[in-house]
């Protein structure tokens, strides 16, 4: 007689320790996160202020919960010294959750939401496929499966296209919105005193971290240097001062300088972005 065991036969016992692994809370965090997302937009289109805010904090509820267990999942009980200090500071997860922190106990910023929910969309997908369909569904890969089964199978496979064919797509212009938009604003808001000059502080140590963490992100960098080479310094407008150009030279090599200020390094686990 086999001594193998029996795989769960009732839904209630596949589905327990799915539900228990902190892997579903932190699932559970990004669905809250991609559907108060959602519900933040249409009442930013159609709804009211009040209610509008409440769901932009709703979505950095969930950011704190599926990034706070990432961390949690990859360092567990923080250390106090140097040496841990220099492993998390270099981690772009930890820097997410220091972030969602940060806007959570900001004034709302739109802009900001954008990365986080097209992660999200990923992660809330992903899951589905490749863990809560096979769980609900054990037969979803069997030539003899049920009806239910074939449908969640051509489920999972639409969920497949969706990341294979829009995900490298989301992440460049997610990248453009990181450096571009949030700290645009970032900017902005410090110049004219609607920010505080912290976040924006912050958020360029921020890109720092991701800089050198993201292909996308540095991609992006590479483009605004090209772009503002060519019409900021000579033989570009011959109408531009030559101060400008000094100026401008000035600035993109100082941002050069500050980005290459720490070495890059292998994380500790892949990225939850």
């Amino acid at each position: 007689m086999s001594s193998r065991p029996q795989a769960p036969s009732s839904l209630i016992e596949r589905v327990k320790p799915m539900v228990t692994n902190p892997r579903f809370a932190w699932w559970i965090g990004h669905c809250v996160v991609t559907v108060s997302s959602l519900f933040y937009l249409f009442n930013k289109l159609f709804g009211s202020t009040l209610a509008t805010q409440r769901w932009y904090y709703r979505v950095y509820i969930g950011v704190l919960i599926s990034y706070g267990i990432t961390v949690w999942k990859t360092y567990g009980v923080p250390q106090f010294n140097t040496a841990f200090l220099q492993r998390i500071m270099l981690d772009d997860n930890v820097h997410y959750l220091l972030m969602g922190l940060l806007w959570y106990s900001s004034p709302t910023l739109f802009v900001t939401i954008i990365p986080f929910a097209v992660y999200s969309l990923f992660h809330v997908i992903d899951f589905a496929r490749a863990t809560l369909l096979p769980t609900v569904f054990p037969d979803i890969n069997s030539t003899t499966r049920s009806a239910a089964a074939t449908q969640a199978a051509n489920l999972a496979k639409i969920m497949k296209h969706i990341k294979d064919t829009y995900y490298d797509i989301a992440m460049k212009n997610v990248a453009r919105v990181e450096v571009i938009g949030i700290m645009g604003l970032q900017l902005l808001g410090a110049i004219t005193f609607q920010l505080s000059p912290l976040g924006a502080l912050f958020y360029a140590n921020f890109l720092r971290v991701r800089y050198h963490l993201s292909p996308h992100i540095r991609q992006t960098f590479t483009d605004i240097r090209v772009f503002l080479d060519k019409y900021l310094l000579p033989p570009a407008n011959p109408k531009i001062p030559a101060a400008v150009g000094k100026a401008y030279t000035f600035a993109r090599d100082g941002v050069i300088s500050y980005g290459q200020s720490i070495a890059p390094q292998p994380k500790p686990q892949a990225s939850s972005q």
